[in-house]
């Protein structure tokens, strides 16, 4: 029994692992740039940098004039929305994430991509804080209200205005993370995706009070953007006259970020590009790459132009390694999670060792069926154990009409049964954060099968204490309820982790969500199970000769019924479950 549990744990883990993590790192692609500079442009980038950058400067003595929103609070992260004066004109729409806590504290700028806003990068920012860093984010001029329903590119000269006037407000945004308290000044970062990271190359040539920078699938700024062939941005700019893309190019070229990202030092930058980005292709990213000064690092993924999980953690990484980040500061529902889960997986242990010592002993059980008991333990912990004694090992012991089990009991046993066969695939779904339709539908449908065939196992030997009188019936009716419960916690759960435990901890999320969805399982499951174990389409205990055991068939229609029924209860569920967590 050992050795064959022992391959089936491995046999599950590695198909866990094998669903696990897209976007691991790459080597650099193998590309040929076919891109040419814009007729007329000058190309000397050092002269434009030097005639250029003052563009970028402003009254540092000015009054920032900050106007406070509003505060909502998540975890020990404040969150608070305000306005600073923007040298520029208008007011700059920020908002400020603030971990708890005395300091020093790092100080990290988080800047958006295009077109979007400063409220696509809150969950990423939250990730920040609970790194112990305060973390500012802004809106671009284009998101801004006063621009509301506009397209983020005008191709005019309102395009250089706004590049320009983008920085200046970055500039002003590290400004508000040095007048607080908390903020060491002198371990501040920048991360910058998409757009931002463009902007982070033009950020870098003018400001040095930054210790690294992190530009992530960023290329050389919107010139390149918009008029390298291998782009298949939105945004081209070949439905203008030929003297409007002159007058363009003339004003938005001695400002393109390539020519600004090499004179970043000695800031560090990382560069971080996927290598099937249809939005930034290689060959853009590589020569911004390229132009970047020393020191830099370089990663690839095999990715699109989203941030992967990997990328993700390579970023806390190289942030860490140069002081702009401190270590995870548990959220406080994870705190109280972590103390919950501890407990419960204590517990699951000791039941789960003493489950093995009693099965150890036991010379007449066949192997399947200690298998699924382990499995009901691993998912149900010492509910499982309870069950077992009661429901299992008990009436054996005493033998006999007198042990019976009631009806009520049986289903209990038989739901469990048959959730925990259904549950090795919500944990493979959940751990791999796959949710395709078939996936979810079919893929616990087939493993709760197996744990029935293997609760029989080794065929031959009588074993009367499981029988369904229409296998597949059963399992199908059974698999759509038990997956209600499971399923309509797995999204919305998944979503609450993903805030309370950033950056990382997945097999701890998947084993809370687990814990809190078997329970779950087993409840939505046993009103099906207890119908069908009274009708006698599932037989689960000792055979006394109860007539309610008597197996007893469903018509084809009404199987047909029955199905389609709870079919139609649990793909409602998912949707839901999926539009709420949304």
């Amino acid at each position: 029994m050992n050795s064959r549990l022992v391959v089936t744990v491995l046999a599950v883990a590695v198909f866990a692992v094998g669903c696990g993590d897209t976007g691991a790192r790459a080597d650099p692609p193998d590309v040929m740039d076919e891109w040419l500079p814009p007729v007329g442009v000058d190309l000397d980038s050092d002269r434009l940098y030097r005639e250029n950058r003052d563009l970028f400067n402003y009254d540092t003595g000015a009054p920032l004039d900050i106007e406070q929103a509003g505060t909502e609070r998540s975890g020990d992260v404040n969150a608070i929305d305000l306005t600073y004066a923007s040298p520029k004109g208008g007011r700059v729409p920020a908002t400020l994430f603030v971990p708890d806590g005395d300091g020093p504290l790092a100080g990290l700028v988080l800047m958006h991509g295009l077109p979007s806003n400063r409220t696509e990068m809150s969950e990423y920012a939250m990730a920040f804080a609970l790194l112990d860093a305060v973390v500012i984010t802004i809106d671009a001029p284009f998101a801004r209200p006063e621009n509301k329903g506009r397209e983020p590119l005008t191709y005019t000269d309102q395009d250089r205005d706004e590049q320009i006037q983008l920085i200046v407000d970055l500039r002003r945004a590290i400004d508000v993370l040095v007048s607080r308290p908390e903020v060491d000044p002198d371990r501040m970062a920048y991360v910058g995706v998409s757009y931002g990271g463009a902007m982070g190359g033009l950020l870098a040539g003018v400001e040095d009070r930054l210790r690294t920078y992190v530009l992530q699938v960023g290329d050389g700024g919107l010139v390149t953007h918009s008029t390298a062939s291998e782009d298949r941005s939105e945004y081209f700019y070949t439905g203008l006259s030929a003297s409007g893309r002159e007058a363009w190019l003339e004003a938005m070229w001695p400002i393109e970020p390539i020519h600004y990202v090499g004179h970043a030092a000695p800031a560090a930058l990382l560069f971080q590009n996927g290598t099937v980005d249809d939005l930034v292709p290689p060959a853009d990213a590589l020569r911004y790459q390229e132009a970047g000064s020393q020191p830099k690092a370089i990663l690839w993924y095999e990715a699109g132009h989203g941030v992967s999980p990997t990328a993700a953690d390579d970023t806390v990484a190289w942030l860490q390694d140069h002081g702009a980040l401190g270590q995870l500061r548990a959220s406080a529902p994870a705190r109280w999670i972590d103390r919950g889960l501890l407990v419960w997986s204590a517990l699951t242990v000791g039941s789960l060792l003493y489950l093995l010592l009693v099965l150890r002993r036991d010379r007449t059980t066949p192997w399947g069926s200690m298998l699924v008991w382990v499995l009901a333990v691993l998912f149900f912990g010492p509910l499982g154990l309870v069950a077992y004694l009661y429901l299992f090992r008990r009436p054996r012991q005493a033998g006999g009409p007198g042990a019976d089990i009631p009806t009520s009991g049986r289903a209990v046993g038989s739901t469990m049964w048959s959730a925990a066969g259904n549950l090795v695939a919500v944990f493979v779904i959940a751990l791999s954060n796959s949710f395709e339709p078939a996936l979810v539908l079919l893929l616990p449908l087939a493993t709760g099968f197996l744990a029935y065939q293997l609760s029989r196992l080794p065929k031959g030997q009588d074993h009367p204490w499981t029988t369904h009188t229409q296998p597949l019936t059963v399992q199908i009716l059974s698999t759509n309820l038990t997956l209600v419960g499971a399923y309509v916690l797995l999204p919305f759960a998944l979503d609450r982790f993903e805030r309370w435990y950033p950056f990382g901890e997945p097999l701890r999320a998947v084993w809370a969500v687990l814990v809190l969805g078997s329970v779950a399982a087993v409840l939505t499951g046993y009103p099906i199970h207890r119908w069908m174990v009274g009708r006698g389409l599932v037989r689960w205990g000792p055979d006394t000769g109860d007539s309610e055991q008597e197996g007893r068939s469903l018509s084809r229609s009404r199987a047909l019924g029955l199905i389609l029924a709870t079919l139609a209860v649990l793909v409602a569920v998912v949707q839901g479950a999926t539009t709420l967590a949304d």
